[in-house]
């Protein structure tokens, strides 16, 4: 399995350098703690991955006065060990039970002006995962969550429709990532 990073310049030459560390910022880490890669496989996935990198890139970023020009996209592979917890739509029973999770949390941490507080919310994607760690008995080292794409300025059409949900893969044990080349 392989994945794509969106960055600027400046991090993408720090993490070929010293691998990936993470914030546990909610600023910036909506669905719990880790490293955030577009998860794909196959040539056509690679090349969705790297749309979605730029995109996300693009419409985090772009109010920042950062252009494309200051971006790179990281490519990783993922250790065959890795132990991923799939919340998306196609898992059912994560799935459910993960949309109702995110819904009381969003309205829990909603501010009076409207926005979320998404520092709180990371905490609580990291509470889940610990929860199924628990029932478990084990260790999970990455979490994929289906993307719900709301920007029609930075992404694909087909991805607006909500008929195609790209999937997000949170990885927390960093020494699971290989970092392939950087773009």
């Amino acid at each position: 399995m392989k994945g794509t990073h969106g960055t600027t310049t400046e991090n993408a030459t720090s993490i070929a350098r010293q691998g990936f560390k993470y914030t546990t910022d909610g600023n910036t880490s909506r669905r719990g703690s880790g490293a955030y890669f577009w998860d794909y496989s196959g040539e056509s996935g690679r090349k969705d991955a790297f749309e979605l990198a730029k995109a996300f890139w693009m419409a985090q970023y772009s109010k920042d006065h950062c252009s494309e020009t200051q971006m790179s996209i990281i490519d990783v592979s993922f250790n065959d060990d890795i132990v991923i917890l799939d919340a998306t739509r196609h898992e059912p029973e994560f799935h459910k039970e993960l949309c109702e999770f995110i819904r009381v949390s969003e309205d829990k941490f909603t501010k009076a002006n409207g926005n979320v507080d998404f520092s709180e919310v990371s905490g609580m994607f990291d509470n889940f995962v610990s929860m199924i760690e628990e029932a478990w008995g084990r260790t999970i080292d990455a979490l994929r969550v289906d993307f719900k794409v709301s920007n029609r300025k930075y992404y694909p059409a087909r991805y607006l429709l909500g008929v195609e949900s790209p999937t997000c893969l949170v990885v927390k044990t960093t020494d699971k990532i290989e970092i392939g080349g950087v773009h």
